[in-house]
């Protein structure tokens, strides 16, 4: 992410074509295209693998909210069924999952993080609360007392 370029953000209009920016849509279009339909709200998305998230949907497991930050802006990160990527049914679960007009971020069984946001900057934050919360969830789990 650190090194994205405004050229590497795409923006497509709701049938997938490329309005502004350089290169080939994501294979995951259909589920950020179908984000924007449900959440007039969001004018953003952010599909990222970051390790500490991405080690709970492997593990097929929700993230703890324990911290009060995480509590406050994201409430819950809902934890998505295993969906082939690239797939309609995957496209159709993330939709679904960001029908409910609080959640900021959810969890793909298998895979990673899609975030939301009014602006690219709030979906980065997002994501990054997610998984600076899933890092505080795991490391406070392995202290022993």
């Amino acid at each position: 992410m650190s090194r994205l370029k405004p050229k590497d953000v795409l923006t497509l209009d709701l049938d997938g074509n490329v309005l502004r920016g350089e290169g080939k849509p994501s294979i995951e279009t259909r589920f950020h295209l179908g984000i924007y339909k449900v959440r007039k709200d969001a004018r953003a998305v952010f599909h990222v693998h970051p390790p500490f998230a991405t080690a709970y949907a492997v593990a097929g497991r929700k993230i703890p909210m324990v911290t009060e930050a995480a509590k406050i802006a994201l409430i819950d990160v809902p934890l998505l069924p295993r969906s082939q990527p690239g797939s309609i049914e995957l496209a159709s679960s993330v939709a679904d999952g960001f029908k409910d007009l609080r959640v900021k971020a959810v969890l793909l069984s298998e895979h990673g993080v899609v975030a939301v946001g009014e602006t690219l900057e709030h979906a980065y934050q997002a994501a990054a609360l997610v998984e600076d919360t899933a890092k505080i969830a795991l490391l406070s789990s392995l202290i022993k007392i």
